[in-house]
């Protein structure tokens, strides 16, 4: 918990190297690693390039293990609590962006990294909702587990 307050603070502070920077908070549905999160992302626009964006997030999400069942014994399924972080660079000058990226997670033990394709639209305003996109398939460093990894996700939030 303790690196994750120390994450938040430190991505909130990079607006004094930035033009425009926005916070987003966020909710996911089968996005990196879970079925269901909710997020964190820091947002700034370069000086140096002002079609390119940087994003940086955290997320914290629900998943659990993917078992079926033809002859009727119903195990229990294992619940697992998801952590995943990512980078990303988005082109585009208007609220429309594409994302490029990489990430890296985990689902109990199990630790993976990702790359990251995706659309988002973000409004240059504060205050707006914004609509991520994504696709990516995970790279299991470690043991993989039996959940379900849906390859595209859904982010829906509101920056400010």
């Amino acid at each position: 918990m303790r690196k994750l307050i120390l994450s938040i603070i430190l991505f909130t502070s990079l607006n004094t190297f930035s033009q425009e920077y926005h916070n987003n908070v966020m909710v996911g549905l089968s996005s990196e690693f879970t079925i269901i999160s909710f997020g964190y992302e820091y947002i700034y626009q370069n000086n140096k390039h002002p079609k390119t964006t940087h994003a940086f997030g955290l997320q914290m999400g629900y998943n659990e293990e993917f078992i079926i069942n033809i002859f009727g014994y119903d195990e229990p399924k294992k619940k697992f609590i998801t952590l995943t972080g990512h980078y990303s660079l988005n082109f585009g000058t208007s609220g429309s962006k594409l994302e490029l990226g990489i990430g890296a997670g985990s689902i109990g033990e199990a630790i993976g990294v990702y790359p990251l394709i995706g659309y988002r639209l973000l409004s240059p305003k504060k205050n707006k909702f914004s609509l991520r996109v994504t696709a990516n398939y995970p790279i299991f460093l470690t043991n993989r587990p039996k959940t379900l990894l849906i390859p595209f996700g859904i982010n829906l939030g509101v920056n400010y």
